[in-house]
């Protein structure tokens, strides 16, 4: 087996370091075992994830940025992958998490929402004839406040 797998990496135009291949070649046993559970816990029901316990053990584990440099994965490619994405996508990806989870089921950001909750409340005052100083101390905000806020009702 060793001496296809070092035959095969000397086919590439760009092949691996010898370090590399022998890494791999160690790794092989292990990965085959572990593949052959992976896949027998799958078709028997279970929900099998790759853990980091798991890639700490056993089978050789490329990092991402390996992966991409290695296979040439685009910037623009890894948008639309799961799981090998680069740090740059990952952190995209994790500040459009953010933004999203700033805004309620409306889109309102806390504060916008405050600012319609209050406008609502000075309708209500409104209709019942109270004026601004008054619906100012049933709010504990100020006159102008509610002059303002009145002026976009």
């Amino acid at each position: 087996l060793e001496n296809i797998v070092i035959e095969f990496n000397n086919a590439f135009t760009e092949p691996l370091k010898e370090t590399e291949v022998q890494a791999v070649l160690r790794c092989i046993p292990k990965a085959i075992d572990k593949f052959i559970a992976y896949e027998q816990g799958l078709r028997s029901g279970e929900r099998k994830r790759v853990s980091k316990g798991m890639r700490d053990k056993e089978g050789y584990w490329y990092k991402n940025e390996t992966l991409i440099d290695r296979l040439g994965i685009t910037s623009k490619e890894q948008k639309y992958m799961k799981t090998i994405i680069g740090i740059d996508e990952k952190y995209d990806r994790k500040n459009k998490k953010r933004r999203v989870d700033r805004r309620n089921e409306e889109g309102l950001t806390k504060r916008e929402q405050d600012k319609k909750d209050r406008i609502e409340k000075i309708k209500v005052f409104l209709s019942k004839g109270l004026n601004q100083s008054k619906i100012a101390q049933e709010l504990g905000i100020s006159r102008q406040a509610v002059s303002k806020l009145c002026k976009e009702i």
